[in-house]
């Protein structure tokens, strides 16, 4: 009703607390305009504050500072060379559009600059990935002898380059001719103590009890050992997602620009190609009609909640979805009326979770199935026989479960060792080992598999010849373990493989760091469904983030940043950090280009010089 409803005059507002927004609030205020971040949770950060916070930059400074650089052509082509079919070097923009090649070169060329803008004006600060992560988890003998069998395909590496290396965070299609250097793009946000404890408390409070029962569960004296240095791990990271997202915060504060929580976008109005208002549903239930001066941004999130358990999602069987609750879509859904363009194409990032967890949170489980370490382990289908290298990137792992109704669910067996072991968040199994199911032979685990799937309710059951076809498939897999070779899909042979494998040092003497045979007649399995972390379809943008009306036209004050804009990656993942940085970089674009400040960009090249944050 028109009393219950309040105007108020910003020049730029921001819908959506995100990396993107976050960062789109920020370059605006850089302009001394009245800048207004509208968040419809009760918390700001979005998916990022469960991610582990990796950002791919190319030619970022911390990498130059190291001899890492690389060419960004070569970043061009290789990011659209891995995420588009219709790629084709020798034709005009490389086989795509226009607005995508233009898109993808403008993060490529401008993410450097983003990043030292941000560490220059001590917004942020940031650390090389392999100064926590990769010294902390991976094996450095295993790392120099993959990483020179993967260099010297493309180089013949220079000692300090082998070096360099293998102890940098890698690339997941390391191999593509156009990634000349595949490592030493990824930063993280450095350390920060009230954040990580924060991170760390939030784990603690749901799987402390887990950790417990996981550790007295364990027999074997080396895997003690093994697991008292990992538990750290057991929380994949350091909350690197959540340090960057309350930097953003402490430094908004600073700038005195109001973040306002519990606050939903109701509708837009707009004449011509501008956007000239927009109503908000204030935490109090009253309507808010903001006069937009200057900008209207959004960053609202994707739409995979919208993906979670519908029957008309064939292609896509999706348990369960990696982000924020909030992400259901609501710019284009607000926006169905207005001359937009719009990729309805989902296009997921995809992953992996556990059944159980999927249904017991209701589709919505920030505990998917990301690194498969270990090695005694290998996944089958309901007949029991091996599909897919089990140690590829869960974007690509996760493919096996799309178009194939045989597949909507896989089986993680292992042996107790690995069960012991490979425990904890974001990896091979869950905290809870309720989960996990158990059977003295394949025939056993076979019954104890269709009695968990019946329990949780699903109508998918395994093949009478599961078990017969377990049986061999153990065996096989066993003499290619001995003998250090997968003779059926070449698991160990991609340096991603070994460069993705935790430490210690394998504790076995069999020849390949991915496989050590299964001991025992006794079985563990964990049944797999598919997860999404984000969608890549969304409102159409130009370089400058300005959303595309149908005739091909950037509208005059209205942005999209983020996922929910349409990604230039098409449905795919050449490598960890790309949702985070490419929202991360096209927000602050959109943030500067909104207030007429992308003069800003081109003027950072000082020397740089990491900062000590306040």
């Amino acid at each position: 009703m028109k009393h219950d409803m309040q105007t108020r005059n910003v020049d730029v507002l921001v819908i959506g607390a995100g990396v993107a927004g976050l960062s789109a609030a920020t370059a605006a205020a850089w302009s001394g305009k009245s800048v207004v971040l509208i968040e419809k949770s009760d918390a700001i950060g979005g998916t990022a504050c469960v991610a582990n916070g990796s950002i791919r930059i190319p030619n970022n400074d911390l990498a130059i500072a190291n001899g890492i650089k690389c060419d960004n052509e070569n970043e061009v082509r290789f990011i659209l060379s891995e995420c588009w079919d219709c790629f084709d070097n020798d034709r005009q923009w490389c086989g795509v559009s226009r607005e995508t090649y233009q898109r993808v070169e403008r993060f490529v060329s401008a993410g450097q600059q983003v990043i030292r803008d941000l560490t220059l004006e001590r917004v942020q600060a940031f650390t090389q990935l392999n100064k926590i992560f990769k010294q902390y988890f991976f094996s450095a003998t295993d790392s120099v002898e993959c990483a020179r069998q993967a260099l010297n395909a493309k180089q013949s590496p220079t000692n300090d380059e082998l070096m360099q290396a293998a102890s940098s965070s890698w690339d997941y299609h390391w191999e593509n001719e156009f990634n000349t250097v595949p490592y030493g793009k990824h930063i993280w946000a450095t350390f920060d103590w009230f954040a990580t404890t924060t991170f760390f408390y939030r784990g603690l409070r749901s799987h402390l009890w887990h950790v417990v029962q996981n550790m007295t569960s364990i027999r074997s004296g080396s895997s003690i050992v093994d697991q008292v240095p990992k538990l750290p791990a057991k929380f994949w990271g350091f909350g690197s997602g959540l340090i960057l997202v309350e930097r953003f915060r402490r430094h908004l504060k600073r700038q005195k620009v109001p973040v306002l929580k519990r606050h939903e976008l109701l509708a837009v109005t707009t004449k011509g190609n501008r956007v000239e208002s927009v109503d908000v549903k204030s935490d109090q239930g009253q309507t808010i009609t903001w006069q937009i001066n200057d900008a209207l941004i959004l960053a609202s999130g994707c739409f995979s909640h919208q993906l979670s358990n519908r029957h008309d999602q064939d292609s896509y069987p999706i348990k369960s979805a990696c982000v924020a609750s909030t992400n259901n879509g609501d710019a284009i859904r607000i926006l169905k009326d207005v001359d937009v363009q719009v990729d309805r194409n989902p296009r997921p990032l995809l992953a992996q979770t556990v059944l159980q967890l999927a249904k017991q949170k209701c589709g919505v489980s920030h505990e998917p199935i990301f690194y498969l370490y270990g090695d005694s382990f290998f996944i089958v289908d309901r007949h029991g026989r091996r599909v897919m290298n089990e140690k590829l990137s869960y974007h690509d792992r996760a493919q096996h479960h799309v178009g194939n109704a045989e597949r909507e669910f896989l089986f993680l067996i292992c042996d107790r060792r690995f069960k012991e072991r490979n425990w904890g968040f974001g990896i091979s199994l869950p905290f809870d080992q309720k989960y996990v199911i158990h059977g003295v032979n394949e025939s056993k685990l076979h019954e104890e598999i269709d009695r968990e799937l019946q329990s949780n309710d699903c109508k998918f059951r395994l093949a009478d010849d599961f078990s017969a076809n377990l049986r061999h498939t153990k065996k096989i897999f066993n003499e290619f373990a001995q003998a250090g070779e997968d003779l059926e899909f070449g698991r160990g042979k991609n340096a991603f493989d070994v460069l993705g494998f935790m430490k210690p040092d394998r504790d076995h003497n069999f020849p390949s760091r991915t496989m050590c045979p299964l001991v025992g007649n006794e079985l563990y399995a964990c049944i797999y469904g598919l997860s999404t972390f984000s969608t890549h379809g969304g409102l159409i943008c130009d370089v400058d983030s300005r959303v595309l009306n149908s005739a091909g036209n950037p509208w005059h004050n209205l942005y999209a940043v983020g996922t929910c804009a349409a990604s230039f990656l098409n449905g795919r993942y050449p490598s960890h950090g790309m949702s985070i940085a490419t929202g991360l970089v096209f927000g602050y674009i959109a943030g500067l280009h909104a207030t007429s400040n992308l003069g800003r960009l081109a003027g950072s090249i000082l020397p740089y010089q990491q900062p000590t944050l306040d």
